[in-house]
């Protein structure tokens, strides 16, 4: 019997070739033994002896008992064939006959103990040599697609040399967004590769994975040695969101929401103790960015808003549409310049403001913008027709105008000593050089940067340090209005698409037939829903600038750049302008914030919220929700006892059932609120 060895198991031959070479075997020692010499009893007694003793190993050890007694008997049948043919002579048809007759029935009977032996005891039935078998090494599972992409991503940044065997370029992760894949890895050990190493290389990285110019940037992603690689591949900015409440400023001391970055992200814009500027060609989507600033800051309500408008009043004008209406109790810009005479007014106010607050010594190193102390936010749209260097020269302009120099000299004083002084400026225009964005003093101050589409990636080199990173990412989505970058400092964001929040096209003054905006506009809808919680300037910064900022009002109506109530339009109180007698009612109006006279806040808040109404009035409700709102505590019977005592000095009077209204009035019998 052999066997052999085949897959890493013991396979046992044939059983049947074994009991035939027995036989065989048995039959030429009988031909040969005998005649040699040795005695004839040998051989069977070899043969059932040899069988017997194979046997009796066999059962102990495998404990089975079918084998064993196979062999006996076989062994036995050989031994008593071998003496049978002794006794009657080897070459007789019987004693082959015999031998042929036993092989054959004995064949059967081993193969069958044979195999029962190896037999394991299951339903099925198979040789246990084959369940036996040790179970064979997992195959690893198939390959994962996402880990193949990110190697394939470590290989193709190493190709440009971002990498190599001995230090080597690790993908840490790999994620997809709304405009395409973003690739997070970890530079090498060897301190060799840097960021701008790998902005280096993102041109060529486009070619290489056939994209369009811009599609490839590389950003900081935490320490220094971790990098992200954004891929667009496709225009994830074309949607607009639009102001919802969940995202309206509530304090100029936080940061507020203007747009959406491409990860979905807030792009958050600073106003308090920072100077901005904003820079886009026409149709860019900067007077859309505009109406967005003037709304989140009209949202807040320590918060004052002056705009220079060199356009004629073309973006300022839509926000006092509903205060002139009767529908707002105060517009959100608190003071509009649309004329080099009136720009001039204002540049002179902030300097004197600046000034009056920082000789007051109120709030320690810097003034934490309040209700009580406004921050105020100047924003000029247009500023190479105030603050260009190649225009507004002495022969420009006429001869009581200032000079574009003097206007820049204005500026550049602002941004130097407004900050601590809860003032800052805007300066909104087409192009970021000295020609069109003013002196270059005043670009150094500026620390806030808005770049919008320019005409050229070059442009941005006046607007943004690192110009061809920032120009690559807006050439790749040039052609979507309302997408920018916003940059502090070396820090610049993702590309951001600014939220919507223009007039209604056909319905915002259009045309003649639409001169005035609608209440579904949203311009006209954040007005009116800003209008009760507009700040009056505080007296210290009124007195200071004195009758310019006192009449602005009557200028505007004079001028007809905007519809002016005629309550605003009441003389001015002499007091603002340092001389002359005033009437107790302008007394009382300037006097309102005045520290020295012994009123609660809500008192003062109650008599700004009945000036600004004027005629309309208001009733006590509405007050005591504002002041709720405002988070300023009152109780309502002092409240009808401030309104009392203020008719009693004729500052208010009561002619209707439920409402207060400024000003003296006729002799009425009051009805109980």
């Amino acid at each position: 019997m052999h066997e052999d060895t085949r897959g890493g198991y013991e396979k046992h031959g044939h059983p049947a070739e074994t009991i035939g070479l027995a036989a065989i075997a048995a039959l030429g020692l009988e031909a040969v033994l005998p005649p040699v010499g040795i005695p004839g009893w040998v051989l069977p007694a070899s043969e059932i002896i040899a069988s017997c003793g194979t046997a009796l190993v066999t059962w102990s050890a495998t404990g089975r008992k079918l084998m064993p007694a196979f062999l006996a008997a076989f062994g036995s049948f050989l031994g008593g064939w071998t003496a049978y043919a002794q006794a009657t002579g080897l070459w007789s048809w019987d004693v082959i006959g015999t031998l042929l007759a036993g092989t054959a029935v004995f064949t059967p009977l081993g193969v069958w103990s044979w195999h029962k032996r190896h037999r394991r005891e299951d339903p099925f039935g198979l040789p246990p040599a084959i369940t036996a078998f040790p179970e064979p090494a997992a195959l690893p599972p198939p390959p994962d697609e996402h880990e193949l992409e990110m190697r394939r991503f470590e290989m193709m940044l190493m190709d440009f040399g971002l990498g190599d065997e001995k230090s080597p370029l690790t993908v840490t992760s790999l994620e997809e967004e709304r405009s395409g894949r973003v690739v997070h890895f970890v530079l090498p050990l060897s301190g060799k590769v840097t960021l701008q190493n790998c902005r280096d290389q993102a041109r060529n990285i486009e070619v290489r994975m056939r994209a369009d110019e811009g599609a490839v940037s590389f950003e900081r992603d935490g320490p220094s040695s971790h990098v992200l690689m954004r891929i667009r591949e496709r225009d994830g900015l074309s949607e607009s969101h639009t102001l919802t409440p969940e995202l309206r400023a509530t304090t100029v001391n936080k940061a507020f929401t203007v747009g959406f970055q491409e990860d979905d992200t807030p792009q958050l814009l600073t106003v308090r103790e920072v100077h901005g500027m904003i820079v886009g060609t026409t149709g860019s989507g900067k007077s859309v960015l505009l109406n967005i600033m003037v709304s989140q800051l009209a949202y807040c309500p320590d918060t004052i808003v002056w705009v220079i408008d060199m356009k004629g009043g073309r973006f300022a004008r839509p926000w006092f549409q509903a205060w002139a209406d009767g529908t707002a109790v105060a517009p959100p810009i608190d003071w509009v310049a649309t004329t080099r005479k009136e720009a001039e007014l204002m540049m002179l106010a902030l300097p004197a403001a600046v000034d009056a607050r920082a000789n007051s010594g109120l709030g320690g190193s810097k003034i934490i913008p309040s209700p009580s102390l406004p921050q105020i936010v100047l924003i000029c749209d247009e500023t190479a027709v105030l603050l260009g260097t190649e225009r507004g020269g002495r022969a420009s302009i006429q001869a009581d105008e200032k000079t574009n120099t003097w206007f820049g000299e204005r500026a550049v004083e602002v941004a130097q000593m407004g900050r601590s002084e809860a003032v800052s400026t805007w300066w909104a225009g087409q192009r970021g050089t000295q020609s069109m964005a003013g002196p270059s003093d005043l670009k150094a101050l500026v620390d806030m940067r808005v770049a919008l589409r320019p005409s050229s990636i070059d442009e941005l080199q006046w607007v943004i340090p690192d110009a061809y990173f920032a120009g690559a990412q807006l050439a790749y989505l040039g052609g979507t209005p309302g997408v920018g970058v916003v940059a502090r400092g070396k820090q610049a964001s993702q590309i951001v698409k600014f939220l919507h929040h223009d007039h209604i096209e056909g319905a915002c003054g259009a045309d003649e037939a639409s001169p005035r905006c609608v209440p579904e506009c949203p311009v006209y809808r954040s007005a009116v829903e800003t209008a009760p919680i507009r700040p009056r300037l505080d007296r210290l910064t009124a007195s200071a600038i004195g009758q310019p900022y006192a009449r602005r009002w009557e200028r505007a109506a004079e001028a007809g750049v905007i519809r002016v109530p005629q309550a605003a339009l009441r003389p001015a109180p002499v007091s603002l302008g340092g001389g002359g007698d005033a009437s107790k009612f302008d007394d009382i109006i300037s006097g309102l914030r005045d520290p020295e006279r012994d009123l609660h806040p809500g008192h003062i808040r109650i008599r700004e919220l009945l000036a600004a109404r004027g005629v309309m009035g208001l009733p006590v409700n509405y007050m005591l929700s504002i002041l709720e709102q405002e988070k300023i505590e009152c109780a309502r019977e002092s409240v009808h006892r401030w309104l009392a005592k203020d008719r009693d000095e004729g500052l208010l009077h009561h002619p209707s059932y439920r409402r207060w209204v400024w000003g003296p009035g006729p002799n009425t019998p009051d009805d109980d609120d």
